[in-house]
């Protein structure tokens, strides 16, 4: 590995350039980093899956981890921007960068026919979506999507 660094502060941080010339190692560090993900949500044709479900507000990429957010399972995340900027704009929301974008309407199955909402037995929380056909794939409910 060949390293150059910059090291001239632009704000609060620091930007670094590397050259790698091993492409096993510079495709280890775009999944560390993630990069396909980030890239393809935001590179997806539809506008909508990149807008808040709540606010129609833009989506930005965060790091949970430096906000102190231990919990979260994967550090990158999209956010609503709106509700970063000012908490009286949007309520909030918080998605995984792999995970699918939130339905604006009732999702249809294969066959065009409109899915049913299932609630867990326990809880009583939006599980996943249905349909009345047995061969047409169940589709985890996630926080955006409607609840009719």
């Amino acid at each position: 590995m060949r390293g150059v660094s910059t090291g001239r502060p632009t704000s609060d941080t620091y930007e670094h350039m590397w050259r790698f010339e091993s492409p096993d190692l510079a495709a280890l560090v775009e999944r560390m980093l993630q990069l396909r993900n980030i890239v393809n949500a935001f590179g997806l044709e539809d506008a909508n899956t990149r807008a808040c479900p709540h606010c129609d507000g833009p989506l930005y990429v965060i790091n949970q981890r430096e906000k102190g957010a231990n919990f979260a399972n994967q550090a990158i995340a999209l956010a609503c921007a709106n509700q970063a900027r000012d908490k009286s704009l949007c309520k909030g929301y918080i998605r995984g960068i792999d995970q699918r974008a939130p339905f604006r309407s009732v999702p249809a199955c294969e066959r065009g026919t409109d899915m049913w909402l299932y609630y867990t037995k326990q809880t009583g929380r939006p599980w996943e979506w249905r349909c009345e056909h047995r061969s047409c794939p169940r589709l985890r409910w996630i926080s955006g999507d409607p609840t009719p």
